[in-house]
């Protein structure tokens, strides 16, 4: 098994849990943990299921400190790139000084904390998205 076998049946394992939860009309966020491989198999080590109301804890803690950033409400969820990787803004973690913002890699879906100098990319994909759609 190589990396790129891992990545595929990662999208696969994630889109079966999101695709039950649909089915079973259960809103929740999916996200699978760092994974080890070898030759023959794959071992998640975290696979992390949030309910609507952890869903909504989170929304509702990114409301109440993104402004400190000088993000808005909408600025959740942004994906943007940053150093020739693509990310996405999963949240604030306002305890951490130097990475307060939470990311989540694209290519490998890896979360990261993430530096304040990220923040005028993020700002800037936004408006970039908002011109496309004009």
């Amino acid at each position: 098994m190589d990396k790129e076998q891992c990545k595929y049946i990662r999208q696969v394992i994630a889109g079966a849990i999101e695709q039950a939860l649909i089915d079973e009309d259960i809103e929740a966020v999916v996200s699978l943990g760092n994974a080890k491989y070898d030759f023959t198999s794959i071992t998640f080590h975290k696979v992390k299921i949030s309910m609507g109301s952890e869903a909504e804890a989170i929304v509702n803690h990114f409301n109440k400190h993104c402004s400190t950033y000088g993000l808005r409400p909408h600025h959740l969820n942004q994906e943007f790139e940053f150093r020739f990787e693509r990310y996405i803004l999963t949240g604030l973690s306002p305890n951490r000084h130097k990475y307060p913002l939470k990311i989540k890699q694209v290519s490998n879906g890896k979360g990261y904390g993430g530096p304040k100098q990220m923040i005028q990319r993020i700002k800037d994909a936004y408006e970039s998205d908002i011109q496309s759609t004009d």
